[in-house]
This record gives C-alpha cells, structure tokens and sequence, in this order.
C-alpha cells in the first residue's frame, strides 16, 4: 500500500503475498476486527488505520538500543565507506533492521525492512551460528536452498560447514554468494539476549583481501558503541 499509495482489494493483496485468496480474507478481516485496517470506500480496497503506526511507534520508543544499531551502522558506513546493517531472524530468512548505506556511486543497496536468505549471506550465517544445534539442523532443514550463483552453498551440510569455518575464523564472508561481485563480511552479535548479526558489504574490487581487517573494525565499531 505505501508502495501504490493507494487501497489495495482483496484481489491485488492475495496476489502480492501469493496467499490463497480465502486466507487473505482472514488476514484482512482479523486485522479490521483489530482496528488497524479500514475501506475508505466501500469494497474499493483497503488501507491501514493510523492505530497501526501508533502501534509501531510504541514499539520503536520501548526499544532503548534502537538509537545504538543506527549509531552502530552509521559508525561502520562512514569507517569502511561500505554499506551497513543490522539482521535479526525472521522465521526462515534474515532481515535487516537497521542498514546505512555506502555514499559511493557503486555500493550494496540495502534497507531496514530487507530480508535476505540465511544460507546464502555472511549475514544470515552469523546468525545461524547462535543457534542450538538441535534447532539448526531444523531450521535447515526447512530452508528452501535457492542457488543465487555458482557460489551459493545449497545443503544444510554446505551451511553447517561454511558455519564452523567462520566460527572458527571469528567472521563469516560471503563472496559473489548470494548478490552478484559482492563481499559481506558479518560478525555474530548478541544485545540484551537477542540474536543479532552486523555486516559490512560492498563490491569485490573494493573488500577482497582485508576481511579480516573489516571484521576487526566491526569488532571495534561494536566494542565502542554497543559496549559488549
């Protein structure tokens, strides 16, 4: 809807999402039951009531290291001159929740609200790595192995070993894996109990050869902002 700036129907929501249009009803009329959707005209499409944002903002202002990860992602962009983010889990994908983009014409494009696939990314690996065992193997399991290049590992035992090397390394990277002639570099992070990832990325031609000297500043850029 922010996208069209405009009311969806029932019809245009259902084949957005790929949902069954029954169950695209049941979404829908839960959320008008709620309060947090409404038909500006009748059977014209719909649109999400302000209740929503209030919703959202509460969210945001009860989250005390939100303004951190953006300072976080910031300090990164403007130390490396590459793009930055944040990813959480979000059921079987990854998705950015905080990103500050490169100012450089040639650069990662990234935003908060991106989801990206766990297997494929320095970042979705990072964050795989702090999973239980016992719920890895599960989550692999399930995962769709999607081949975005000839790089892209596609078996949870592939995954599980790219996990161990960047355990072991202290830094997971991806190249030309999941977006093509990209490098991301993650680390593992963890803030107030949740399971979070930070990645720096950017072209080939500008990362290849100093991972480890990226991982070390993010090392640092998380030391000095986040504290932990």
């Amino acid at each position: 809807m922010a996208d069209r700036q405009a009311p969806a129907t029932i019809s245009e929501i259902a084949e957005h999402f790929g949902w069954p249009r029954s169950s695209t009803v049941n979404q829908v009329e839960t959320l008008c039951h709620l309060g947090l959707m409404h038909e500006p005209v009748h059977r014209q499409g719909y649109l999400p009531t302000s209740r929503l944002l209030d919703l959202a903002s509460e969210l945001v202002r009860a989250d005390s290291r939100g303004s951190d990860l953006d300072a976080l992602v910031q300090a990164v962009a403007a130390q490396s001159g590459e793009t930055a983010t944040v990813a959480a889990i979000a059921g079987n994908h990854g998705l950015f929740i905080n990103a500050a983009e490169s100012t450089n014409p040639i650069r990662y494009f990234a935003e908060a609200g991106q989801r990206i696939p766990l297997h494929a990314t320095a970042a979705g690996r990072a964050l795989l790595s702090q999973i239980p065992e016992k719920q890895l193997q599960a989550l692999l399991k399930r995962t769709e192995y999607i081949r975005y290049s000839e790089n892209t590992p596609m078996s949870a035992e592939a995954v599980t070993a790219l996990i161990a090397e960047g355990r072991e390394r202290g830094y997971y990277v991806n190249s030309d894996g999941y977006a093509k002639d990209l490098v991301g570099v993650a680390i593992p992070m963890r803030l107030d109990g949740r399971q979070l990832s930070l990645l720096v990325a950017g072209p080939i031609y500008r990362m290849s050869g100093n991972h480890a000297e990226l991982a070390e500043m993010l090392r640092d850029c998380r030391q000095r902002i986040i504290g932990s």
